[in-house]
């Protein structure tokens, strides 16, 4: 008993000692952020220990206690590297690209089902074990046709798009459907257009956002579809189509007049639908098309989107600004500095705190989204003051606690993959 209880004293002041250590090395700016904090390992990115180009991961890449980083041996080589988040040892390697110079998939939209991953760039779709990082299904098809990187899933079927030539001259958009564990694609839909309207060279009806919603014993798709007009114009629209029935719920409800910047992200919660079009953000009812609320902001949020959590919509704007928004009215609770051009935020707030990279000013942001508050401000040349051109990647990774280990976090720079102990 005495030995135990001593035992347990002398863990205590360790752990105290670190904590100290901690904050000691810890560096803050003038307004109480920090911009420097231990890492717990890090690892390196580039074999050669050049930089090397190597496309961006823009989701949360996190399995578990792993996490998914880009790795180069060379100039000339592409790798998804998965690391144990403890200890940054490395679990496996994959770089069965198809065009292994110039290949990578941004994985913004994949598909993660039964410990499977799965993704699609162009013409070549991969689904990989994430226990072993051995192919479970790889395939390029023989005639080069493109499927959109931006597409959708439920449970291992996935649904997207592809622009098509018809003999006639027009470009238009059909709906597929797949499979994440073979090459069969099934043609599901086409949203009808009028010919009196049409885009550069007679570019038609697209749909930008494709998702599916299983209700009642049925499968619906709601679709954010893009009229073209004349000179990149677009509009954005709402529809409902019930796909056990083979019909339409309702088309062509207007969301958002033509512009030439309509783009943007959007999130499914529950039966309510959130998305931006340009410089406009709205809430829609998914089974009425009913438009609930829209806020009009400075600028759009094509780059860093937003994200949901605890009933909050945290927004990064291109005005260099992040917003906090009620997710039932859209009113704003907050609004705080940012980062034009910021990594992803989506699949990256955890325990209230939302994590991102700006694009300009270049910093690790971490924000309490309950006040817009920055904790952190993480400065790359604090950590690679002296190798050159230390700029940090978009690639971040936040990882839940779990088995004892509390959450981290892990962030790429052009040289190294960092992990830091996460807020909580």
């Amino acid at each position: 008993m005495k030995s135990s209880f001593l035992l347990i004293i002398l863990l205590s002041l360790l752990s105290c000692c670190k904590d100290d250590n901690k904050k000691e090395n810890t560096i803050l700016n003038n307004r109480g952020e920090i911009t420097f904090l231990p890492y717990l390992w890090k690892y390196q990115i580039n074999v050669d220990g050049k930089i090397n180009h190597n496309p961006e991961l823009r989701n949360n890449m996190v399995f578990g206690g792993n996490v998914i980083i880009p790795t180069t041996e060379n100039s000339k080589s592409r790798f998804l590297t998965c690391l144990n988040s403890v200890n940054g040892q490395k679990q496996w390697q994959w770089n069965d690209w198809y065009q292994p110079l110039t290949e990578g998939g941004d994985f913004t939209w994949d598909v993660r089902h039964n410990n499977h991953l799965h993704w699609t760039t162009g013409s070549r779709r991969y689904t990989i074990d994430l226990a072993t990082g051995e192919n479970v299904f790889r395939h390029r098809n023989e005639d080069l046709f493109s499927f959109s990187s931006r597409f959708s899933s439920d449970q291992d079927e996935i649904y997207f798009n592809s622009q098509i030539n018809t003999d006639d001259g027009f470009i238009v958009y059909p709906i597929f459907k797949s499979n994440i564990y073979n090459s069969e694609i099934k043609e599901v839909l086409r949203i009808p257009f009028s010919k009196d309207t049409l885009g550069v060279e007679n570019r038609t009806k697209s749909p930008d956002w494709i998702t599916p919603i299983s209700f009642d014993g049925k499968k619906y798709l709601f679709i954010i579809s893009a009229q073209a007009y004349p000179e990149w114009y677009y509009d954005q629209r709402v529809n409902l189509y019930n796909l056990t029935d083979n019909k339409w719920i309702y088309r062509d409800k207007i969301a958002a007049i033509p512009k030439q910047n309509n783009g943007g992200w959007s999130k499914l919660i529950g039966n309510k639908f959130y998305f931006t079009a340009g410089r406009e953000m709205f809430s829609y009812d998914v089974f009425t098309g009913t438009q609930i609320w829209k806020r009009e902001f400075p600028h759009d949020f094509t780059f860093s989107g937003f994200e949901i959590f605890e009933n909050i919509i945290v927004a990064n704007c291109e005005n260099g600004r992040t917003y906090g928004l009620n997710l039932l009215n859209g009113t704003i609770i907050w609004e705080t500095e940012g980062s034009g051009t910021s990594s992803k935020l989506q699949n990256r707030i955890m325990n209230g705190i939302a994590y991102f990279v700006g694009g300009g000013p270049i910093y690790v942001y971490a924000k309490d989204i309950k006040t817009g508050k920055t904790i952190w401000k993480l400065d790359p040349l604090l950590f690679e003051k002296d190798e050159g051109g230390a700029i940090w990647r978009k690639e971040i990774n936040v990882i839940p606690a779990q088995n004892g280990e509390k959450p981290k976090i892990v962030i790429c720079s052009q040289r190294y993959a960092y992990c830091f102990e996460a807020l909580h």
